[in-house]
């Protein structure tokens, strides 16, 4: 029996079809090709997703210098532009700088988070503090070692 002829087709069937190159399904018309499946995809991104804003802008611009002889001038910018993070591994990356004036900011900015109760200091972050704490820089490893024995 074909198909068509409206009853279901046994297994064996199937198999049969399968082998000859013949599904024994109707053709699919009028699926969308994968580019019009893609942007469509991309329209319902934007629908859900947020727009940007400057503080965000400013967060990737960090996060792309990181590592880079531009991070100094891109934490400065975040600092000036949006003020002090509250994101823990944003100010994680703040830390990183060789800048004291910028990990002094960052410091301070990670004390009113924690202080606020909002986060607590992740092992990462801990290990950081330590590390500042026994560096050279005077009010950097005050600001530390405060924020080590506060938690």
């Amino acid at each position: 029996m074909a198909a068509g002829d409206g009853r279901k087709l046994s297994f064996s069937e199937r198999d049969r079809l399968r082998r000859e190159g013949k599904s024994g399904e109707r053709p699919r018309e009028g699926l969308p090709s994968k580019e019009a499946t893609a942007q469509y995809l991309r329209k319902i991104d934007q629908l859900f997703s947020e727009p940007k804003t400057e503080a965000a802008k400013l967060a990737e611009a960090v996060r792309a210098a990181h590592g880079s002889p531009k991070f100094a001038e891109a934490c400065r910018a975040y600092f000036d532009q949006a003020g002090a993070p509250t994101d823990p591994a944003l100010i994680s990356m703040f830390l990183d700088s060789r800048d004291s004036e910028i990990i002094v900011r960052a410091l301070e900015a990670l004390g009113v988070v924690v202080a606020s109760g909002s986060i607590e200091l992740s092992r990462g972050l801990q290990s950081q503090l330590r590390t500042l704490a026994h560096g050279a820089d005077d009010a950097v490893a005050a600001l530390a070692e405060e924020l080590i024995q506060g938690e």
